[in-house]
């Protein structure tokens, strides 16, 4: 059983103030409330969390990795300009997690990437 402790808790606060962030942009947070803190606590905080299913871990190709503080089943859509992460209002296909033939399906993740709406508009499209 893990402590609950001062910079766990300054983690878990940027996560829920910060919108799908990077590690760096949890540390850049947490580092203003509280400057003792080294990023090298902040990746393992995330990495703790993520194992005991706290947060969900989102990896993206080419690019940091997000996190998020919401664990039910939804998916997320990454921007390949400005790189942000977001919520995408697709219904969550629970169904997909079952057994299969030749394995069982506990959970699932599916990223769609493409242009934001705002990077869209500005690209004239």
């Amino acid at each position: 059983m893990s402590r609950n402790t001062k910079q766990k808790t300054i983690v878990l606060e940027a996560l829920h103030k910060l919108n799908h962030p990077t590690a760096l942009e949890v540390y850049e947070y947490s580092k203003q409330v509280c400057p003792q803190i080294s990023l090298g606590t902040v990746y393992r905080i995330l990495g703790n969390f993520a194992l005991d299913e706290k947060i969900l871990h989102i990896k993206i190709a080419n690019n940091p990795d997000h996190y998020d503080y919401q664990t039910h089943g939804h998916y997320h859509f990454s921007c390949k300009k400005c790189l942000n992460v977001y919520d995408i209002d697709i219904p969550y296909m629970e169904n997909l997690n079952k057994p299969h033939k030749e394995c069982f399906i506990e959970d699932h993740s599916i990223l769609f990437n493409g242009l934001c709406a705002d990077c869209y508009q500005k690209e004239g499209k």
